[in-house]
Formats: C-alpha cells, sequence, structure tokens
C-alpha cells in the first residue's frame, strides 16, 4: 500500500482546506497507481474495488492527519484574526460591537443577551463597498491605516481603540460612510430585506462565543446595528441641531440620515 502522508507534511498546509484537500487528492492517486502497478486488470477498477480503496486509503489517512474540522476551525481562526487588523473595518464595528457575545479582550454583552453575532461582519462589509463603492471603501480603509500609524507612534502599548474611534479624524470619516450609505436606504423595508440577505449569504462558521450556532440575520437585528451606527448622528441632531453635520453635508444628504433614523426607531429630530 502507498504511503499515506505524513502529519507534517500535511501540518504545514493546516492553514488552507483547499491546499490539504488537493493534498490528499494526490496522495490517493498515488496510491491508485501503486494498486494498479500490482495488479493482474491493466490498471483496470470496478467501483465496488475503487470505493473499497478509498475507505481504506481514507481510514489510514484519518489517523495520521488532522480531522477536517479542526483544519477548518484553525483557517477560521486566521480569518478572524486578520480582521482584527482591518482598521476602518473595526472603527466601523465599534459602533455595535457592544451587541455583539462578550469574548475575552473584546466588547460585548453576555451571550444569551446578545442581538447580533461577529458572523456578521464579513456580509456587512460586503453591503457597504456596494453601497459606496470599491474605491470609496479602499481609500477609507488607507485613511484609517495612516490614523492607526500615528496613533501609534504616539503612544506605548496597546492600541487604545476607544480613544482612536473617538477621535475627530475618526469620526468625520466613519461619518463620511455611513451618510453616503444612508442614501441608499429607501425604502427602508426592501433595504433592510437585502441588507439581511447579503449578511446571511457571507456568514461564516459558527464562532465560540455564540450561544446560538445557527443565528441568522434578521429585520430586527439590522434595526438593532443601524440605530447603533447611527446614534451619533440623533445625539448629535438633539443636541444643537446638527449643526456641525449640516456644515459638512448637504441638505439632501441630512434628509437621508433623519429618515433613516424615523425608520430604525429613532425620532427623526428637526432642528429648532
Amino acid at each position: 500500500m502507498a504511503a499515506v502522508p505524513s502529519p507534517e507534511g500535511l501540518a504545514e498546509e493546516r492553514g488552507c482546506p483547499l491546499s490539504m484537500n488537493r493534498r490528499l487528492l494526490t496522495a490517493f492517486l498515488d496510491h491508485l497507481q501503486v494498486e494498479a502497478s500490482g495488479g493482474p486488470d491493466d490498471g483496470c477498477f470496478d467501483m465496488l474495488r475503487l470505493r473499497r480503496l478509498a475507505e481504506s486509503f481514507l481510514a489510514d489517512t484519518r489517523v495520521a492527519t488532522p480531522a477536517p474540522a479542526d483544519c477548518l476551525r484553525l483557517h477560521d481562526t486566521i480569518l478572524w484574526e486578520d480582521r482584527r487588523f482591518r482598521t476602518f473595518e473595526r472603527l466601523l464595528t465599534r459602533r455595535f460591537s457592544h451587541l455583539f457575545p462578550k469574548r475575552f479582550g473584546d466588547d460585548g454583552t453576555a451571550s444569551g443577551a446578545a442581538p447580533l453575532s461577529r458572523r456578521l461582519i464579513p456580509g456587512f462589509m460586503t453591503a457597504l463597498t456596494m453601497m459606496v463603492g470599491v474605491e470609496t471603501m479602499e481609500r477609507c480603509s488607507r485613511t484609517a491605516a495612516t490614523m492607526l500609524a500615528r496613533h501609534r507612534e504616539e503612544r506605548l502599548g496597546l492600541v487604545e481603540w476607544s480613544d482612536l474611534a473617538a477621535s475627530d479624524d475618526a469620526r468625520a470619516l466613519v461619518a463620511e460612510v455611513l451618510v453616503a450609505c444612508a442614501r441608499h436606504f429607501r425604502p427602508y423595508a426592501r433595504r433592510r430585506d437585502w441588507l439581511c440577505l447579503v449578511i446571511n449569504n457571507h456568514l461564516t462558521a459558527p464562532l465560540r462565543e455564540d450561544r446560538d450556532p445557527a443565528w441568522r440575520c434578521t429585520p430586527e437585528a439590522v434595526d438593532a446595528m443601524l440605530r447603533a451606527l447611527y446614534e451619533p448622528f440623533r445625539l448629535a441632531l438633539a443636541s444643537d441641531g446638527g449643526l456641525g453635520l449640516r456644515e459638512r453635508f448637504t441638505e439632501a444628504d441630512m434628509a437621508a440620515v433623519q429618515d433613516l433614523l424615523a425608520d430604525v426607531g429613532h425620532p427623526a429630530m428637526q432642528p429648532a
């Protein structure tokens, strides 16, 4: 019987399930070649024999290699760790991070009461990109990365994400994208359903902190997320009629924001 791939060889590719599958398939073909060369049937296999060879190969391989589930979990972990370094994404999602299940080192609430899951982030970012455009998102990402680099130069130790997110530059950058998005939420019910669809089509595998591994985005979840995202706009409109916002954005922009605030359950406050 052909040699089973060594655990050391496969361990080099555990971070990528596709690479692991390719390696296993190649090893099985090598195994078939050895079996064919030693048989009297000129390398021909009937389906029953082929199935038995495959089952035997998988049984031997399973002992020597990491379980596929372990490989996929590692792959997801690597992807999520990468997302932690996407500065603009973190600035945006901090607005509603308190609605995620609590986990070590991050904001959140008790998992049983958390209405959202971090699994929605890829779909949320995809939807934002569809609304405001790739160029805008890439520009904002570069600007946010520059802000983070400057923040790190000014202080030692861990990044204080709350301080960075509260800076005038970061708030202005996030506001630019959210105002652009607000223009796309008319009519609200239909756009909310669309956002649910995009998020659910991009859900990642269940996360350890999720109480409900079958979590799906719902219209109520979108309402909660958007209320948190646009809360600073509501506060600005309530305090001074949004004077600072009106100096930067057009009346049409502010009307779109106020309509969205009303749609998600916030009063659309007019200036006094």
